[in-house]
């Protein structure tokens, strides 16, 4: 059965599309950062990337398919990812904070958890190398009467990223999509 590259990206978009309407705050400013600036790296990564061909596999519901495809902004492909940002003013007290370091004293990783319920990114780990974010690792959960969603993503800094997204739909069999990114020149 051959994969329906459309089917999967509008199922990637409604996921997106869905997780974004949901207001976890009437607050739902972000005035200050608080936590780790999420969207300011993910822009900055963006224009250190030069777009080009990536290969790309994806993969719904066991039925996968790899290819390379060509890039004019990968900007788009990672805006995304700002779904994971966890940099809300109201949200300053609800996050768990945990920090390791090296035996010189620079930072090895950050760790942001939380329990609450309402909010919907669970799992937020940044590790460093020399100083730099290297490793992003996340987790959003939503769920509510209509459907239960879960999304999984390890971003490596300048190498690819690979997002896992799991979705039941209430009246629909349960769909799991997975996609594995390497950046150009990887």
């Amino acid at each position: 059965m051959e994969l329906d590259i459309k089917y999967l990206s509008f199922i990637i978009v409604l996921v997106f599309c869905l997780a974004s309407c949901i207001s976890n705050d009437p607050e739902d400013s972000r005035q200050e950062v608080q936590f780790f600036d999420l969207i300011g790296f993910f822009s900055q990564e963006s224009s250190e990337l030069i777009p080009g061909k990536y290969a790309k596999t994806v993969s719904v519901s066991g039925n996968s398919e790899t290819s390379d495809v060509e890039v004019s902004n990968i900007t788009s492909d990672l805006s995304g990812f700002q779904l994971f940002d966890i940099n809300k003013r109201a949200w300053k007290d609800k996050y768990e904070v945990d920090s390791t370091f090296n035996q010189d004293g620079t930072l090895d990783n950050i760790i942001y958890t939380t329990e609450d319920e309402k909010l919907k990114t669970k799992h937020l780990k940044i590790e460093y190398k020399n100083g730099k974010p290297q490793i992003i690792e996340a987790s959003n959960i939503v769920n509510n009467i209509l459907y239960t969603s879960e999304q999984n993503l390890k971003y490596q800094s300048g190498k690819g990223f690979f997002l896992e997204t799991t979705q039941d739909v209430v009246l629909f069999s349960k769909k799991d999509a997975r996609i594995q990114v390497s950046f150009p020149g990887q």
